[in-house]
């Protein structure tokens, strides 16, 4: 009885080493094993992400949904009366909305809490800039300046109240100066060309936003603004294909919605400018289907009837009354298709 016992193991082992299929079936198990493992530990961590206030309001806030983030963060702040994190974006979003008394007070309590704390005049100075209170805005940045001179927030607040005031050339003058104590800064870049643009000098806007190109080489909001200088210049393919490299480099990240939304709607009327119809039809269905998003109807219209309307005139000259009906209901099934959600409301009769 006892020798047989190590025969029968070695029957076992001389089984598993002659059917790979046995091996292949524990090999399958053990990666199933790891990925319900691996599942599991991913939906914990996210529950646990969802159950922190904090994180969903960040969360809320990425994607700009400031009213999320004041649903989410205000009735929880009695529970969290030293957090400075969440009311900071409580002020933020209270400015966005709107909503400066609001903002006003939140920053208050952040002085109770962190008396000392350099971003409390930066705040304050942030919300009376918005508010157009560009005396007591003065005052708070200047605080800011004082305790540090090269705060690139309060430099900027500076140059957005100008620019609120339609003061560009002080605004340029403004960067001007600082550009000389400091000639490689990105924000400071763009502010200068968006004050090109809004001066309609399109060609130093490019100059500005081309030598930020070369620098700043992960920017793709510098794409975004030289397609809408060339744009303006009337160098359509140019414009066409640096918003082609804008909208592909962002179009699945975090980005502001209504930004791309504009991206497409020039890219598709730069390619019907350069006469390439087939691009701008695409571009156009583009656009509409961020307006459904963005529960613009009356643009989403817009969009589809120049869709139709120019790029098939491009290529034929006209588009009959009942061939519009035909084309205009073939995009609506389209978009619907594309972006997940009904256009138009059916009636129930």
């Amino acid at each position: 009885m006892q020798d047989r016992i190590p025969n029968i193991d070695l029957d076992k082992k001389r089984y598993v080493r002659r059917n790979p299929i046995v091996s292949t079936v524990i090999y399958v198990c053990l990666f199933l094993s790891i990925l319900m493992l691996a599942d599991y530990l991913f939906i914990k961590k996210n529950i646990f992400k969802n159950l922190n206030p904090v994180a969903q309001m960040q969360s809320y806030y990425r994607e700009k949904n400031y009213t999320k983030v004041i649903e989410k963060g205000a009735p929880l702040l009695n529970n969290h009366p030293n957090s400075l994190i969440m009311r900071r974006y409580l002020w933020k979003s209270y400015i966005y909305t709107k909503q400066y008394n609001k903002a006003l007070r939140i920053v208050s309590e952040m002085e109770s809490i962190a008396p000392k704390s350099i971003e409390v005049p930066l705040a304050y100075c942030t919300v009376f800039r918005t508010m157009g209170e560009y005396e007591k805005m003065k005052y708070y940045c200047d605080k800011v300046l004082e305790i540090k001179p090269d705060n690139e927030q309060a430099h900027e607040q500076f140059v957005q109240a100008l620019i609120d005031k339609k003061n560009y050339l002080e605004a340029e003058n403004y960067l001007k100066k600082l550009e000389a104590k400091q000639s490689d800064n990105f924000k400071r870049s763009m502010l200068m060309a968006n004050v090109e643009m809004l001066e309609n000098d399109y060609k130093k806007a490019i100059d500005v936003l081309e030598r930020a190109r070369k620098i700043y080489t992960e920017e793709p909001i510098i794409y975004y603004y030289l397609g809408e200088s060339y744009y303006q210049t009337g160098e359509y393919a140019k414009a066409a294909g640096f918003l082609e490299e804008f909208t592909d480099t962002v179009y699945k990240q975090d980005v502001d919605v209504e930004l791309l939304q504009n991206a497409y709607t020039t890219l598709a009327s730069s390619y019907e400018k350069a006469m390439m119809f087939s691009n701008a039809y695409r571009a156009y269905k583009n656009a509409a289907c961020l307006t459904i998003k963005l529960d613009k109807t009356d643009e989403t219209i817009r969009l589809m009837t120049r869709a139709i309307t120019n790029t098939y005139a491009g290529y034929t000259g006209f588009v009959s009354q009942n061939d519009f009906k035909k084309k205009f209901k073939k995009l609506e099934n389209e978009l619907e298709k594309q972006c997940d959600s009904q256009l138009f409301e059916t009636k129930e009769e």
